[in-house]
């Protein structure tokens, strides 16, 4: 059973600062930015490009597994401590610094008071969905049940190991398919009060050229953003066997068309598209 956000808060609130972080630099970031993603949208490419371009160093801060690796390497943080190590590691050289998150994770901390200088005061938010809502919950399916959710994770051991227990599951991609709905509910409703600029984006958009969509978020914060090679193409965003999400898709298309395109059309997109 995941361990969950709330559980490691608890026993970390009553921990002492540890001397080891009083030569971290206590920084206060000039301009920061949320990246407001569902899971399996692309978010770690598009991560991995602003930070190979000096526009902040994002990631999933507030997530439980970030937490236990980094207390994996270094002793024992209090939250502050852990708070300020981010703050000081994580922010680009010239006073940049990005989340991002999904969700639930950053409406959890927001309740229980988790990390605040991590989430707060954003001068911009960049929204970024996928169209392909199916793909999307097949792609999750994937990384839920054979444990690769990261490409790099992919490149030390042989396909047919790591994939060796994957299994189509009608209800998990149903399942899946009804989360991230909720996710672009909530991020919606979220995204409507919020004060700063908001961009949209979506995995399709980012596979085909994230190199202009960095300079679009560079030029949005009033940055000069060098020109930066993309690192991945579409098919290097998401780790899995290349023919999986296919054959599931055609099964599940067999099955359920109406559904999928109806939930198309809830989306606000043409079916098929």
């Amino acid at each position: 059973m995941p361990i969950l956000l709330s559980e490691l808060i608890q026993e970390r609130r009553s921990r002492p600062s540890n001397p080891y972080y009083r030569s971290v630099p206590k920084l206060t970031p000039r301009l920061r930015y949320l990246i407001a993603m569902t899971p399996r949208s692309g978010s770690t490419l598009l991560s991995r490009q602003l930070s190979a371009c000096g526009i902040g160093h994002p990631q999933e801060f507030l997530n439980e597994a970030f937490l236990l690796r980094f207390e994996e390497l270094f002793p024992n943080p209090s939250l502050a401590d852990f708070e300020a190590f981010v703050l000081g590691h994580y922010t680009s050289t010239d006073g940049v610094f990005g989340l991002k998150t999904d969700w639930t994770r950053l409406n959890s901390a927001q309740r229980m008071g988790y990390l605040p200088a991590l989430h707060s005061d954003f001068d911009l938010y960049i929204y970024l969905t996928r169209r392909d809502l199916l793909s999307q919950a097949i792609s999750l399916t994937v990384a839920q049940q054979s444990g690769v959710w990261e490409e790099v994770q992919a490149r030390y051991a042989a396909p047919e190991l790591l994939y060796a227990n994957l299994a189509y599951d009608e209800a998990q991609i149903m399942d899946n398919i009804a989360a991230l709905m909720e996710h672009e509910y909530q991020w919606t409703k979220f995204l409507q009060c919020v004060k700063r600029p908001v961009i949209r984006l979506t995995y399709e958009q980012l596979a085909a050229n994230s190199d202009a969509i960095v300079a679009s978020i560079g030029q949005q914060l009033g940055l000069s953003v060098p020109h930066a090679q993309a690192a991945a193409s579409a098919a290097a965003i998401e780790a899995m066997p290349p023919r999986v999400n296919s054959e599931w898709r055609l099964r599940f298309l067999a099955e359920h068309r109406e559904l999928v395109e109806g939930w198309a059309r809830a989306r606000g997109l043409r079916p098929g598209t």
